[in-house]
């Protein structure tokens, strides 16, 4: 069932307990240091082997229950054959780091294979090892390196069994989280189809009830419908994970109560969700995490930045041209940045609801993510459905028009709020907002370049009048 009101702050409240304590370290702790403060190593293969089967012994004679887990970064061979081992490398390491840095001296990791881990979690049940799993994911999306200038992020698929459910059969248990032993007794990567996986923040059925743990003190915000398919809860809660940080959760569900998303829907939007969270923009709120229930509702966890909606300063607070004209780049370069990323994030419309004004009178980006989400469920008057098709099959050309003539018209209603707005800038939002576009300003690159140049030109003039 939906939760919201009081269900929301019973069933949202919750605490780490002492065995995830170790995982309180934060992602960017991690730069240049190789030196883990639990004294957690790496793990050669035969060395992981023998422990296992200590774990298994120990068990079956005095009950005490550990947790075998692997770790799988999913980005490793698609990097390995686009850029290079070296580059494939540089992201494993990333997720060694994250892990060693994470989990306790007890625990033992072991490079099982490129780009894949193994992980014994000992003295410990399923659910305390979930929880510690769905943090090393989280860990490791945020985390990030750079290789040639180009920033690389890494995305960890985690599956669990728990040693009661191997009836004390150590291959029975690597079996469970994809892996085997060769002729030499060396591990294999097997696959498999059975086991609890954890994707990302992507958490299913019980799953649930663990990530939740992590917010408490939720505020409901609004309740709102968008078009005939989707309805969207907006609140706030405390990150216990992060100080207890304010953050805005915004949680998207089927209008019908009776509808789940197929198969098909929950592979376009669980993808695009990691996308989302990778995106790393001062302009453009960050998706922290994110997480499945049930399979019909999405729970997005954004930052919760200090700021005045773009509406309500603009309603008590008078607008210059060089204000206007620092907004409009300060847009522009946000949307160049969201057509960047793959598939890309075509902003449907540009209005004053999509927009807070944060410290320096800089503007960002709030309300972008629904339509790519669903691009095929949410219709917006500004794009029509043949461009909605487009933006969700990645072909962001066919959707620049009506992008930019939104951001033309939103550019216009700011400008007529100065008295003598300059020529040259009323000509290039009048040419924006024409029928077709010219050829030399047809994307929002040729926009960007065009606007900085009456820019350059405004601000002349206005240091020559003063």
């Amino acid at each position: 069932a939906w939760l919201d009101g009081a269900a929301l702050m019973a069933g949202l409240v919750g605490n780490t307990d002492r065995f995830n304590q170790a995982l309180e370290r934060r992602a960017s702790a991690l730069a240049g240091s190789h030196k883990y403060p639990s004294g957690a190593k790496l793990v050669k293969s035969a060395q992981f082997r023998q422990v296992l089967t200590k774990h298994v012994r120990r068990q079956a004679r005095f009950g005490r229950t550990f947790c075998l887990a692997s770790l799988q970064i999913l980005e490793y061979e698609h990097i390995a054959k686009n850029m290079g081992e070296q580059a494939a490398d540089k992201l494993h390491q990333l997720g060694c780091d994250v892990f060693l840095q994470s989990i306790r001296a007890s625990d033992k990791l072991c490079l099982a294979s490129p780009g894949k881990f193994l992980l014994l979690l000992s003295d410990t049940d399923r659910q305390s090892a979930s929880k510690t799993l769905a943090r090393l994911t989280q860990l490791t999306a945020q985390a990030k390196i750079h290789y040639h200038r180009k920033a690389l992020r890494a995305s960890c698929l985690a599956r669990l069994v728990d040693s009661a459910e191997g009836g004390g059969d150590l291959e029975v248990l690597l079996a469970s989280v994809g892996f085997g032993l060769d002729d030499e007794r060396e591990f294999c990567w097997v696959g498999t189809q059975s086991s609890t996986a954890v994707a990302g923040h992507v958490t299913v059925g019980g799953e649930f009830t663990s990530w939740v743990e992590r917010y408490s003190g939720v505020t409901w915000v609004a309740k709102k419908t968008l078009g005939r398919h989707l309805q969207l809860t907006e609140m706030t809660a405390l990150d216990s994970w992060n100080n207890n940080g304010v953050v805005r959760i915004r949680a998207l569900e089927p209008a019908d109560e009776e509808s789940c998303w197929d198969d098909d829907v929950l592979q376009i939007i669980l993808a695009r969700a990691k996308v989302l969270q990778s995106i790393d923009h001062p302009a453009i709120i960050r998706l922290q995490d994110y997480s499945l229930k049930e399979c019909r509702a999405l729970y997005l966890v954004q930052d919760n930045p200090v700021g005045q909606k773009l509406s309500d300063y603009l309603s008590i607070v008078d607008v210059d041209v060089a204000l206007v004209l620092d907004w409009g780049q300060q847009i522009l370069n946000s949307i160049i940045y969201l057509q960047g990323v793959v598939p890309p994030v075509v902003l449907s419309q540009c209005d004053e609801n999509m927009f807070i004004v944060v410290p320096h009178k800089h503007l960002m980006l709030t309300d972008y993510e629904i339509p790519y989400l669903f691009p095929r469920w949410y219709k917006v008057m500004h794009v029509s459905s043949e461009d909605i098709e487009a933006i969700a099959q990645g072909r962001p050309t066919a959707a620049y028009v009506p992008v930019i003539r939104s951001f033309a018209r939103f550019m216009i209603l700011l400008l007529a709020r100065i008295a003598r707005p300059p020529e040259s800038l009323v000509t290039l939002l009048a040419r924006l907002d024409a029928e077709s576009l010219p050829l030399e300003l047809n994307t929002a690159f040729k926009v960007r370049a065009s606007l900085k140049a009456v820019s350059d030109i405004t601000r002349v003039d206005l240091t020559a009048r003063r």
